[in-house]
């Protein structure tokens, strides 16, 4: 895993990269500087968080441009 501060559609966030990972995560508080816009899926997935506990996924963010 990498943590560090990268641009993302122009604005510093903090991320964590997990190879391990197949999917990407932003926060709802974040989303409002991104230059993108979310897109309901076709039917929603779940996803496990870090405490165990499960979220339910029924949209994305694409196009975003990490620097």
């Amino acid at each position: 895993m990498v943590n560090g501060t990268f641009l993302l559609d122009g604005h510093y966030a903090s991320i964590l990269f997990d190879t391990g990972a197949d999917k990407s995560f932003v926060s709802l508080a974040f989303e409002p500087l991104l230059s993108h816009t979310r897109s309901r899926l076709g039917a929603p997935f779940t996803v496990e968080v870090a405490d165990g506990k499960p979220i339910s996924i029924d949209s994305i963010i694409q196009g975003c441009t990490l620097s």
